[in-house]
């Protein structure tokens, strides 16, 4: 796996102008921010938070191995083909979370969730 970090959030900036400056598409970044709202939704379904209160804390650009993005299911097959992303990670008060994804965002994973 190749990556690169890019950079960390500032609160000073404009996060619409942090995802143009990093060249990171605002849907996959609202791609994977729902992704983990729904992962902490089925955790716990009396889950309930502003979407406000989840900071994207930093990413990298990842070439992955291949298509499960870092997070292989056991008895899974997974085309061994270098498959660029993201991997994300996002802070809710003290405690942080990653999810991966594919260059379009089209597939979303959680490795370890919780980090």
């Amino acid at each position: 796996m190749q990556s690169e970090i890019i950079s960390n959030f500032s609160p000073s900036q404009s996060i619409n102008t942090f995802y143009s400056i990093t060249g990171i598409p605002d849907s996959i970044v609202n791609a994977a921010k729902a992704k983990l709202l729904q992962l902490l939704k089925e955790q716990d379904p009396d889950f309930d938070l502003d979407p406000n209160q989840v900071i994207l804390d930093r990413f990298q650009l990842v070439t992955w191995s291949d298509t499960s993005l870092g997070c292989p299911k056991e008895g899974q097959f997974y085309p061994q083909v270098l498959t660029p992303g993201y991997s994300i990670e996002w802070k809710i008060g003290c405690k942080h979370y990653r999810i991966h994804t594919d260059a379009s965002g089209s597939s979303i994973v959680s490795p370890d969730f919780l980090i």
